[in-house]
């Protein structure tokens, strides 16, 4: 990767431990995306990219936008004693805030296991909010969310008078 710069990824895990072999749950481990719903960035190293062919079936990855990892780390980052990662542990550990951050782990300047504290995967738990919204706005029932059952989301029905009730 001579005059090449290294790229972030955000890797993904999609799928539960069911008939998974043993070299690919250590390969899921190794990526410190172990939980089903897991989310890691990673840089674009020949080694990584190795072990996420070998777990390509079990999750999903690809080049974040700096947005994208800024809304990550405020939403789901994580500082030591498991509170929610804030500004002011940010100016701490010597950045600006979330954005300056985000631009330095987008461009791979840092790596986010080298921060102190800081965990470096995330429960991805964004996706389950997109998927009520876009169940919402195509008019369809609401998706479906596991063992917990179907979304509590009020249906919405019109009355011949024009006004709308709730069921």
């Amino acid at each position: 990767m001579i005059g090449m710069e290294k790229r972030s990824l955000l890797a993904i895990r999609i799928r539960g431990t069911i008939n998974v072999s043993q070299r690919v749950e250590d390969t899921l481990r190794m990526l410190r995306i172990d939980r089903n719903n897991y989310a890691t960035l990673l840089d674009d190293r020949s080694d990584y990219a190795g072990m996420l062919q070998r777990a390509k079936d079990w999750i999903t990855w690809g080049e974040p936008d700096q947005e994208t990892i800024k809304i990550i780390l405020e939403k789901r980052g994580e500082a030591p004693g498991g509170v929610k990662l804030s500004e002011e542990y940010l100016k701490e550990l010597g950045f600006e805030g979330f954005s300056q951050l985000a631009e330095k782990l987008h461009s791979c300047e840092l790596d986010i296991n080298k921060l102190n504290g800081v965990k470096p995967c995330t429960a991805a738990s964004w996706t389950s909010t997109s998927l009520m919204a876009s169940s919402l706005s195509s008019g369809s029932t609401p998706q479906r969310r596991g063992s917990r059952g179907v979304l509590n989301v009020p249906t919405v029905t019109r009355v011949s008078s024009g006004t709308e009730e709730e069921q």
